[in-house]
């Protein structure tokens, strides 16, 4: 990282920035026009970071809609709405308001390039699940370190995470952080990437605190960054993101994000898309989908 990069920072903690712990995501701008090599890439990485995969001309109206409303919701300072300073965090009603009632937003996430993508990709139909992830992340601590297969393995495994930066993510913006290799990291296979956020076991004295969404999993693999990565090995990878960036990811990959030390609020998408005739997650799709509600659970025999 550059010298004026302000230090990046997961869960509070200066990250190790030594060659072996730390580095930049491999850049894929040769497959933004030859989608052929995507599913090996991705074999390979667990993700692919596509660098200026959109003109920014076409993220900026995005932009732009949601900051209009987060001003008129009093979140962010009016005079400056595209600067996106934060006045206070943004409620979780108001992100569904945002991604579920816009149609400027649910349009570029689910109908636009990303979509047209993937169709080279495999080659065929696809389908972006209804549910898409808002994320509108206050100044502080980050995402904690999680694999997304554990909030969706109800559907086809060959589901991708495409993030996707409204507007440009630097380091200390606290964009998103991929732990190199750890889509291929076989204890993780037998243990925790086995597990579903929505399943409970019917045989414990608390079980119907669980069935009941009272108490439940996180779906976090851990909260340190730096004993996960000395751990499991491999290295933290980010990079400076620009608006018009796409990183497309498999569902075993562990990743996070870096705190957010700015005093503005990041914004971001992580909508998901499969091929079109495979099954999907249910708590996802429809018109008023579950996701991971009291609806959502599922009992087992422990």
């Amino acid at each position: 990282m550059s010298p004026e990069v302000i230090a990046p920072r997961a869960n509070g903690a200066l990250l190790d920035l030594s060659e072996d712990a730390f580095g930049e995501l491999r850049r894929s701008e040769d497959l933004v026009d030859h989608p052929e090599g995507v599913l090996d890439r991705l074999a390979e990485d667990g993700y692919v970071y596509l660098p200026g995969f959109w003109p920014s001309a076409e993220v900026t109206p995005v932009r732009a809609e949601v900051a209009r409303l987060l001003a008129e919701g009093g979140f962010t300072d009016p005079d400056a709405p595209m600067r996106i300073t934060c006045r206070k965090p943004v409620d979780l009603d108001t992100k569904r308001e945002i991604v579920e009632g816009n149609e400027v937003v649910r349009k570029f996430l689910r109908q636009g390039r990303t979509t047209a993508y993937l169709e080279r990709v495999w080659d065929g139909p696809v389908r972006a699940l209804d549910f898409i992830g808002m994320r509108m992340i206050s100044p502080g601590i980050g995402t904690y370190p999680h694999a997304d297969i554990v909030y969706f393995s109800r559907g086809t495994p060959r589901l991708l995470t495409g993030w996707t930066p409204l507007g440009d993510v630097p380091i200390e913006l606290g964009g998103l952080l991929l732990l190199e290799g750890s889509h291929r990291h076989q204890r993780l296979q037998q243990t925790y990437l086995r597990r579903d956020v929505d399943s409970y076991c019917v045989n414990r004295r608390d079980a119907d605190k669980y069935a009941s969404n009272e108490k439940r999993w996180t779906g976090a693999l851990a909260t340190d960054f730096l004993r996960l990565r000395n751990a499991i090995g491999g290295r933290w990878l980010t990079t400076n993101y620009r608006q018009g960036d796409l990183v497309l990811f498999v569902m075993n990959m562990v990743h996070g994000s870096l705190d957010n030390q700015t005093d503005r609020i990041r914004l971001s998408a992580d909508p998901r898309y499969q091929p079109m005739h495979e099954p999907a997650d249910h708590r996802y799709i429809g018109e008023n989908p579950v996701r991971n509600t009291a609806a959502a659970k599922r009992g087992r025999i422990c």
